[in-house]
């Protein structure tokens, strides 16, 4: 249930991104404007898996939103939904005295999170969020289901989600406590 409540989080942060109108260029729109709709079209498993039920009439009226790109009425949809299935976040919290978390963080990022979000080759228009900057600014409600679907495994994990809670937490401890890169 974890999964499609985090999903659920990001979807509608995005969407209000969207709406707010914050500083995006039109391809940076369009990306993250496709990245709500692609989560849509897989929402209805998701929804199944965590519980059974599909929420049809819900997925529905998200749909209906989207196709229309009426992004107040596809938050009003996201937030009911995401009410039936809050976001767990036991475990992903840093611990009180992170510095032995921190550095093992630092190792995970380096593994798996610097090639993208540090310098790498990537186009513009895709949003690669400075992981620092967002750990030490985002809230909580919406920074831990983030980081919990936002990291992908490989092609050796089937794209699965390759951490635990705590490394997750971590890594965490790990964005808030090093100096933000440029």
């Amino acid at each position: 249930m974890r999964r499609v409540a985090a999903e659920l989080v990001v979807m509608r942060d995005d969407a209000e991104k969207l709406v707010a109108g914050e500083a995006l260029t039109e391809r940076q729109r369009d990306a993250l404007a496709a990245r709500v709709r692609g989560a849509a079209s897989y929402l209805p498993i998701l929804l199944r898996k965590a519980d059974g039920d599909r929420r049809s009439e819900d997925v529905s009226a998200l749909r209906a939103a989207l196709a229309e790109a009426d992004w107040p009425a596809a938050i009003a949809v996201l937030a009911r939904l995401s009410e039936a299935y809050p976001f767990d976040a036991a475990g992903l919290r840093p611990p009180a005295d992170a510095e032995e978390a921190a550095r093992f963080g630092e190792t995970l990022h380096e593994a798996y999170c610097i090639s993208c979000h540090e310098g790498g080759e990537n186009p513009d228009w895709l949003p690669i969020p400075n992981l620092f900057q967002m750990a030490k600014t985002m809230p909580e409600q919406r920074l831990l289901p983030r980081f919990y679907n936002g990291i992908r495994g490989d092609a050796s994990t089937a794209l699965a989600q390759p951490m635990s809670a705590g490394d997750i937490a971590a890594l965490i401890a790990y964005y808030r406590r090093a100096p933000t890169p440029e």
